[in-house]
């Protein structure tokens, strides 16, 4: 597994050097009430997600919309201030990995072979571990 700093999933984005980790999709630690970067590497595929977990049986699930110019440090976290206004639930919003493919692309629609399969099965792991149920996940 490459880190943060090396290998083509490499990264010079400053947000959240302190709460970055990389995890195992099978594993996912659980720390509440502060926010997370975990970063899942599968089959050449890179998942970024930004979280903020909470005791509650809610989990709202954002994702990436395109890249504005500006804003092509990868990876690129929109929406990741409303975990504070989404204040009833847990909080995801996950990086477009196909962007990782060509890093001058401003938009992928998770066109990377694997990518959402790979996303889902995050949600669907970490809900289980903080006890979520699916009619309680907000997409």
């Amino acid at each position: 597994m490459s880190s943060f700093s090396e290998g083509k999933f490499s990264t010079n984005q400053n947000f959240g050097k302190d709460i970055r980790e990389i995890v195992n999709i099978e594993d996912i630690p659980i720390y509440f009430d502060k926010p997370l970067w975990f970063r899942v590497e599968q089959d050449d595929i890179c998942l970024d997600i930004f979280l903020y977990l909470r005791k509650s049986s809610k989990l709202y699930v954002l994702g990436q919309d395109a890249l504005l110019e500006g804003r092509n440090e990868l990876p690129y976290f929109y929406r990741s201030k409303w975990f504070t206004d989404l204040d009833d639930g847990s909080f995801i919003t996950f990086n477009d990995p196909t962007l990782y493919l060509d890093r001058s692309l401003l938009g992928g629609w998770w066109q990377l072979s694997g990518s959402i399969e790979l996303a889902k099965r995050f949600v669907h792991n970490l809900s289980k571990k903080i006890y979520v149920e699916e009619r309680n996940i907000v997409c």
